[in-house]
């Protein structure tokens, strides 16, 4: 058990996470991309979600 944890923590201290090349910058391409994307898909259903809320309080209030 002891050894096992040893192994553990000397794999993860060595790995690239704890190297500083790797620290900060910015993200990948792709990946600004698919956070636009999401910003973009959330914005959209939110104003639907919006636009079908007035409408169904406007024919409520007419009713």
């Amino acid at each position: 058990m002891r050894t096992a944890s040893k192994n553990i923590l000397y794999t993860t201290a060595n790995s690239w996470i704890y190297d500083d090349a790797h620290k900060g910058g910015d993200p990948a391409p792709w990946k600004t991309l698919f956070y636009l994307v999401d910003a973009v898909i959330v914005a959209a259903l939110l104003a639907a979600a919006v636009i079908i809320w007035l409408n169904y309080r406007k024919k409520s209030r007419k009713a």
